[in-house]
């Protein structure tokens, strides 16, 4: 009898739709890398009833992840792609590869991409990880004509051009592999050179998303980093949202040049009506927008990854290294926002009204900052008409000696949200 129980237990008598139901419900909600101790690889050790249920549902297929530095070889860990690529029958392939620096090691390196190619064409999500000099070479080999993406819409690319070595001078090959992919929309590049994006050729026209990322390596690039990156926006014409990070590494985290307002004579323009930018290169944020016409921006979203200064009033100077000097940008890019966030930002009771003035159409406002501010101690949050404080934002000033006139701050304000600690937390100039 003690043989007999497991066939008799109840899952077993669960039609196969069903089961297949449960089995994407088991599915790691991000990580999806093809383990034999994670699903859906566990799920055919179990019995030959759920193996037999897992191989024929290509829903557990068609997103995976595979790691190549957990695979011992190459050829390990082309089995493991095809039998995803198999498994996962017509569906759209979401694919998440993620390459080693010995790659060039395993013997025949195109074998990889010999075998990712005849599948190009139902990649709907694709992800890559590209460390390796060998690995950019032989993805750079394949031509577009010969391995179109027609139904991909969401790529994520890192490409290491440190190791890769852009930046002395080599013949490196653009990459025009994705450049035959029509349904491209969304596009998140993670480069390590402040150039890199030069070397990518990507339909930008054609984009809606745009998350670049750049982590700094090589001292005094910051300037020619922002050129870079104001490009690939310009040339997105019809770009929505845009997310750009700019990290530096500790060795090269000092005090860089930067674009200067008067600095670009040619202003490039872009559409853009979403930006979220996280900054931590030591300099003024405000360089970004230099040389940078944006007429559609609505929204703005800026977090600093420590202290940041913001500068508004005229008169104002920088004390600290790392600072947000908002002066020329008053008239021509906070003038027309509707929702502004600035995260971990340093700002004094005497330079707040005017960051208010500043904003006049604002309707989404959320500050959070590291100086205490006599107005507010505590975390708190303000919806309409629902706190004296908004109220005062919202109603004609007249008896206030700190302003002047008799028009609202923030007629259009809906949302406000304040942050400051209980107590000053101390910075200085050599923050």
């Amino acid at each position: 009898m003690a043989i007999v129980a497991p066939l008799r237990a109840p899952i077993r008598a669960l039609p196969p739709e069903l089961l297949r139901v449960i089995f994407e419900m088991t599915l790691p909600e991000s990580d999806r890398s093809l383990k034999s101790s994670t699903p859906p690889l566990l799920l055919c050790q179990v019995c030959k009833i759920w193996r037999d249920v897992a191989i024929t549902s290509p829903t557990l297929w068609n997103s995976v992840s595979v790691d190549a530095s957990s695979v011992r070889t190459i050829a390990n860990c082309v089995h493991l792609l095809e039998m995803a690529v198999e498994r996962a029958g017509d569906t759209p392939i979401g694919l998440d590869l993620h390459e080693y620096m010995n790659y060039s090691k395993q013997g025949a390196p195109p074998l990889l991409l010999t075998t990712l190619a005849p599948s190009f064409s139902r990649y709907q999500n694709l992800s890559l990880s590209v460390q390796s000099p060998h690995w950019y070479h032989d993805l750079a080999l394949m031509s577009p004509a010969l391995s179109s993406l027609p139904k991909l819409k969401n790529l994520t690319l890192l490409v290491n051009h440190h190791n890769i070595e852009f930046n002395r001078g080599l013949n490196i090959s653009p990459l025009h592999l994705f450049k035959a992919a029509p349904l491209l929309t969304s596009v998140c590049l993670d480069l390590k050179h402040p150039g890199g994006n030069l070397f990518i050729h990507l339909p930008y026209s054609q984009l809606l998303d745009l998350d670049y990322r750049l982590t700094l390596r090589v001292p005094n690039s910051t300037s020619y980093a922002i050129r870079c990156w104001q490009a690939a926006i310009a040339c997105a014409t019809n770009l929505i949202s845009a997310k750009l990070t700019f990290l530096s590494q500790r060795n090269v985290f000092r005090q860089q040049p930067t674009l200067k307002p008067a600095e670009n004579p040619k202003p490039r323009t872009s559409d853009v009506q979403e930006l979220a930018i996280t900054y931590g290169v030591l300099g003024d944020v405000g360089s970004i927008f230099y040389g940078l016409e944006l007429p559609k921006l609505s929204t703005l979203s800026f977090r600093a990854v420590r202290a940041c200064l913001v500068i508004v009033d005229r008169d104002a100077k920088p004390s600290m290294l790392y600072y947000f000097d908002v002066k020329p940008l008053r008239p021509t890019l906070f003038h027309k926002l509707e929702s502004l966030t600035l995260l971990f930002v340093l700002i004094y009771d005497n330079q707040l009204l005017s960051l208010l003035e500043a904003i006049p159409n604002i309707r989404h406002f959320c500050l959070l900052s590291v100086a205490e501010c006599s107005i507010c101690r505590l975390p708190q949050s303000f919806g309409p008409k629902k706190s004296a404080l908004t109220r005062f934002l919202t109603v004609p000033v007249v008896e206030e000696e700190a302003v002047e006139r008799a028009d609202y701050l923030l007629p259009k304000l809906e949302t406000l949200e304040l942050f400051y600690p209980a107590t000053t937390i101390p910075c200085t100039s050599s923050s």
